[in-house]
């Protein structure tokens, strides 16, 4: 199991990474866009392609639910108890070469 702490710090070792907040609610950014939202010590959210909001979704039923705007996948909630570490550190590598490029 992951931990937010765990998960905050792989995401801000990676370059261009800083913390903010959105609503209130800690998040980590890449060259100043919000790309994981921290939902307490349970839930992470991360803004994914469609593409891959949906491939981690069918990976990891049940502890990943794809978030959708407009009936549009926009990333994923993950429960970070019931998901894989690997999947989690996936997702954060993801966030952040979609920005980076």
């Amino acid at each position: 199991m992951s931990t937010v702490d765990e998960l905050r710090s792989l995401a801000l070792s990676l370059p261009n990474t800083t913390e903010g907040t959105h609503f209130k609610r800690p998040t980590i950014r890449v060259k100043g866009k919000n790309v994981i939202g921290i939902e307490g010590e349970t839930h992470i959210t991360f803004a994914l392609p469609p593409e891959a909001a949906e491939a981690a979704a069918l990976r990891s039923p049940g502890s990943i639910e794809v978030m959708e705007r407009n009936g549009k996948p926009i990333g994923v909630r993950a429960d970070i108890a019931r998901c894989d570490a690997v999947l989690l550190a996936e997702l954060v590598h993801i966030c952040w070469s979609h920005v980076k490029g």
